[in-house]
């Protein structure tokens, strides 16, 4: 009943709740034998249905405001969790706008959310996640294989031959690492010419078979007047859940590793190895 006007639904069910009694003891009286009855029991009757038409008419207008909850449990979940529950398209009233307008509402600020977040996570000059993005897309303690990369001499190139040499050189170095990876792989870039990437396998040849890959891809294709980029990588594995951190902090210390023992290579962090 009334499907376009909420209002003329609150406001029919309020009627009714309010002149069931009168019916109720019109009817009585219609139907007694007694013309006049006691007057005791004409007051508890009428006691009666108004409780019996109070509760009928609360039960119905909860009934008829279930679309509000529904927008209310929908507006706490998205305010808690960003869970976008879409509401009903099937009202056709004040509540069915409300629910159209709460699904335009909470569809767009998803979207301004999520491409605040990919700005926040972007690092402007490569396009790949910064540190931010590596660090909510890795877990905290994970089981999987992280590769520290540097690119050797690279303040070299700045000093020689400018600053945009080095941009050059590190957007040449990004594009070579997404190339080389599969989609599912992460990558960052998590400092001036620092890279990490995280693969969810814990095999160690192919840990290593994946950092010479890249090693000699790099230095096949990124060049910096006319002369190849390299690479020091180290890899930290982690075969058991252990703190991203420490991973990280030994995968950073394979690469200084592999720079101290002349550039240009790949070293495998022993220590990080959790059996």
């Amino acid at each position: 009943m009334f499907p376009r006007s909420f209002t003329a639904k609150v406001a029919f069910l309020i009627f009714i709740g309010m002149q069931a009694p009168a019916v109720a003891v019109l009817a009585y009286f219609e139907a007694s034998d007694n013309a006049e009855p006691h007057g005791a029991m004409v007051v508890r009757f009428v006691f009666f249905t108004e409780v019996v038409a109070m509760a009928l008419t609360a039960c119905a207008i909860s009934g008829v405001l279930a679309p509000v909850y529904l927008v209310n449990r929908a507006v706490a979940d998205y305010t808690a969790n960003r869970s976008v529950a879409l509401l009903p398209a099937e009202y056709r009233d004040e509540i069915g706008r409300l629910m159209s307008n709460v699904n335009a509402l909470m569809l767009d600020v998803d979207a301004e959310i999520d491409a605040a977040t990919r700005q926040a996570e972007t690092d402007p000059l490569t396009g790949l996640m910064n540190r931010r993005g590596f660090e909510r897309l890795v877990p905290e303690r994970l089981v999987g294989t992280v590769l520290y990369i540097d690119l050797d001499h690279f303040k070299a190139i700045n000093d020689e031959w400018g600053h945009a040499a080095g941009d050059a050189a590190l957007v040449a170095v990004s594009d070579a690492l997404s190339a080389a990876l599969r989609s599912r792989d992460v990558l960052a870039r998590v400092g001036g010419e620092e890279f990490a990437v995280f693969i969810d396998e814990t095999v160690e040849a192919r840990a290593l078979d994946l950092a010479e890959r890249i090693r000699a891809r790099v230095r096949d294709e990124a060049r910096v007047q006319g002369r190849p980029v390299t690479l020091s990588i180290g890899i930290a594995i982690a075969e058991r859940p252990a703190p991203r951190c420490d991973i990280l902090a030994a995968a950073d210390a394979a690469t200084y590793e592999a720079k101290t023992g002349g550039r240009d290579r790949v070293v495998l962090a022993r220590s990080a190895l959790v059996t």
